[in-house]
């Protein structure tokens, strides 16, 4: 549970139980949502992937700079909303997201239901 963020990413590294493959994108804008700037991304390509585990039924929130695109989240597309979010729950287990569209993630907040 918490905000999985990328201001100190280190490609292929697991953190937290969190394996995030994939490059940061330079010279972003940055993002603002619920109240908190974010100003680092990670670009979401082929190569790009996040995996985690959860402990218990969550809520996902992702961040993205990109309306009306579609991410990955365990092989199924979902399309984020006119401000580039896209919130789904998820169930107990291991889950991965992945490119659906080309965009920058920012943060991928886990909430537990």
């Amino acid at each position: 549970e918490g905000a999985i963020t990328f201001n100190n990413f280190t490609s292929g590294v697991e953190s937290n139980g969190i394996t995030i493959t994939g490059n940061l994108k330079s010279n972003v804008s940055a993002k603002t949502y619920d109240g908190v700037t974010y100003t680092t991304a990670l670009k979401m390509e082929s190569s790009t992937s996040i995996a985690f585990t959860l402990d218990a039924a969550s809520t996902i929130t992702i961040i993205s700079d990109a309306s009306s695109k579609k991410i990955k989240i365990d092989g199924t597309n979902y399309t984020t909303n006119d401000d580039g979010v896209v919130i789904e729950s998820l169930e107990t287990g291991s889950h991965t997201i992945t490119k659906g569209d080309t965009m920058n993630v920012y943060a991928i907040i886990i909430t537990a239901n």
